[in-house]
């Protein structure tokens, strides 16, 4: 046990340092990780690592199949659909048919001395769907296994197939060289069928055989296999997530949510579709555990929102809830398992987005769906730690103000800044001030005021230890008179900024002089008086709004990108359910701005990559112009890989 223990810390050690972008290591790893699950019987957490080992490109079906590190999961229905989806059946430890050609020396055949005995063995179909039957526009597999019992090499092995019911609409290859097999060794054969759309309803019956290059084979081995026009529902969980309608972690009494995504993949409807949650001791619903989806088409997509608590003296890890999807006439039935730490983060539970997927694999099923933006997911996993950096995060969506409209995505930003500086950067949590809807006394108590600037900020940074994080959404406004920039807190009246804001002059002057080792500002925020939404300022025009000089626009050990400039409008990306800003700066995180593929982020390399995507996008999206700003020295690191 203790052997297995280590061996689970090392293998998710290095899952955790290989980024995502990686795939073929990341689905290798994946892969191994699952095998080690298995071995210590955590049969649920091994198939999930196991499904993302597959759709991150795992190949090697073969090795899968026979990959006795599983043997444990045989009989568990979940690890039997997930392989059916790839075309494949598990057959180590089991008795599976086989096509066995014995190579046998012999003086009766010249040159080579070999003759060939072979004997026929059952055939097995495999469709996409696994209800037995192929259907329009879907694949299906004929496999069999052929071992060379004897002590030669079977040369130039080849499969020769015929359809003798002449069925119409059928893609197979009459001919799969297989190549020489030597002796002892194994070759598992899969035949790939599929269905064109000209497909008739009826039953092919396919005849194989297979043969080596001295013509010698099996006795024809046949396999009938129904085919249906008949257009099946697949549906699936396309996306999860663990939230709360006000973030925070996940606690032992404290209502969380299970937020589902369910699509049908398939290309007939799904009727009746019924979802029910089974519950571990000690963990009960907060509202309905049975869903009634009613009829989904193809293409369609249902969230569920699961709301559940546990007991305040529940004492687990983790929490393991089942989700059981089934049709009302029973003739289909999928459960999966979804898993939550105890402490791990939630998202709020307001952000639903749109996946934006160019190339889906049948252009009659509409693009699918996500819970989260995909800069919320696939967060860089770097193994930094910088216990001395400081962050300040502030979103500001609601305001008090009526006549002041709501900054619908700044929560977003602001809780994902927060992940990327924990999770990515490797700040402590306890040294992010992480602020949603500050006030004006907010702001003075962090930044301190134009008179007095050691506030708290100032006093939590260690002199040049520290590297300091500042990051704002919201609302950002000019005073009329002098034309000078303030933020906009929730209690401040716009058009009396100068004495209820907070002034952008003040902000980066106070910064100046707080003794840190780096720092870096990340404002998405506009200082016209406009909105997305409209403006803040009634009857008022636009104002260009004038800055002064700071010294930390110019400190080479300071980088600062603000959203945009001068009478600009800061765009939202609803379909990201982010500032347009904020979400392509989140993703220069990711890697999108590191195109050299090195180790560090610049300066350059992210004003490069926003002042390509942001304007563009600006300006496909709503017709308008934005364009960052930036200020740093172009080769100074602001994210390590």
């Amino acid at each position: 046990l203790g052997r297995q223990e280590n061996a689970l810390r090392e293998a998710r050690s290095i899952l955790n340092s290989i980024p995502r972008s990686k795939r073929q290591d990341y689905a290798m790893m994946c892969y191994n990780y699952a095998g080690i699950l298995a071995l210590a019987g955590r049969s649920s957490e091994a198939i999930q690592y196991l499904r993302l080992a597959l759709d991150y490109g795992y190949a090697d079906y073969e090795w899968l199949i026979r990959d006795i590190n599983f043997g444990s999961l045989v009989k568990d229905r979940d690890f039997t659909y997930l392989l059916r989806q790839f075309g494949m059946t598990y057959i180590a430890g089991n008795r599976a048919p086989e096509v066995v050609i014995i190579n046998q020396k012999t003086n009766d055949f010249p040159p080579n001395g070999n003759s060939t005995k072979i004997k026929s063995g059952a055939l097995t179909f495999i469709d996409d769907n696994g209800n037995g039957k192929l259907e329009t526009g879907e694949n299906g597999y004929i496999t069999f296994k052929i071992i060379n019992d004897g002590p030669g090499t079977a040369r130039d092995v080849e499969v020769r197939v015929r359809d003798l019911s002449g069925s119409y609409g059928l893609n197979f290859a009459r001919y799969t060289l297989i190549g020489d097999i030597y002796a002892r060794d194994t070759r598992d054969v899969r035949i790939n069928i599929q269905a064109t759309d000209e497909m008739l309803d009826g039953k092919a019956n396919f005849q194989l055989s297979v043969q080596d290059e001295n013509g010698f084979g099996t006795n024809t081995m046949e396999i009938k296999v129904p085919l249906s026009t008949a257009k099946s529902p697949v549906l699936e969980v396309v996306d999860h997530h663990f939230a709360s309608d006000m973030g925070g972690v996940m606690r032992p009494g404290v209502p969380a949510i299970l937020k589902l995504a369910i699509k049908n993949q398939g290309q007939g409807t799904a009727n009746g579709v019924l979802l029910d949650f089974l519950l571990p001791k000690d963990v009960y619903t907060a509202g309905n555990d049975k869903f009634d989806l009613g009829d989904i088409r193809p293409g369609e997509s249902r969230i569920v929102d699961f709301e559940f608590f546990t007991s305040r003296k529940y004492e687990l890890e983790s929490v393991e809830l089942q989700a059981l999807i089934k049709n009302s006439d029973r003739t289909y039935s999928q459960k999966q398992t979804f898993i939550v730490k105890v402490n791990q983060e939630l998202e709020r539970n307001d952000r639903v987005v749109i996946r934006n997927d160019d190339s889906p694999k049948n252009p009659d099923i509409p693009k699918g769906v996500e819970l989260v933006s995909d800069v919320d997911v696939n967060l860089p996993r770097t193994g930094n730690k910088n216990p001395n950096a400081i962050a300040v995060v502030i979103g500001n969506r609601d305001y008090n103000n009526r006549d002041v409209p709501s900054v619908d995505y700044a929560l977003n930003d602001a809780l994902a800044m927060k992940k990327y500086l924990v999770e990515s950067y490797g700040f402590d949590p306890n040294n992010i001030l992480y602020l949603e809807n500050a006030t004006q006394a907010d702001f003075n108590g962090i930044f301190g005021t134009k008179d007095d600037h050691k506030a708290r900020l100032f006093n939590l940074v260690r002199p040049n230890v520290s590297d300091v994080f500042v990051f704002y959404s919201g609302h950002g406004a000019p005073d009329l008179e002098s034309e000078e920039a303030f933020f906009v807190p929730v209690d401040c009246d716009p058009s009396l900024v100068r004495f209820n804001g907070y002034a952008i002059n003040t902000f980066y002057e106070n910064l100046a002089k707080i003794p840190y080792k780096s720092i870096t500002v990340v404002i998405d925020a506009c200082f016209s008086g406009a909105s997305a939404k409209g403006t803040l300022i009634p009857r008022a025009s636009l104002v260009r709004v004038k800055s002064k000089p700071s010294t930390i626009l110019t400190d080479p050990k300071a980088a600062v990108f603000t959203s945009a400039t001068g009478t600009q409008i800061a765009s939202w990306y609803p379909e990201q359910s982010h500032g347009l800003f904020t979400y392509y700066f989140l993703k220069g995180i990711q890697g999108e701005a590191n195109k050299n593929r090195d180790r560090v982020l610049t300066v350059s390399e992210m004003k490069a990559y926003i002042d390509n995507e942001v304007p563009y996008q600006a300006r496909r999206m709503n017709n308008r112009v934005q364009t960052p700003e930036t200020y740093g020295k172009d080769d100074s690191v602001i994210f390590d890989y």
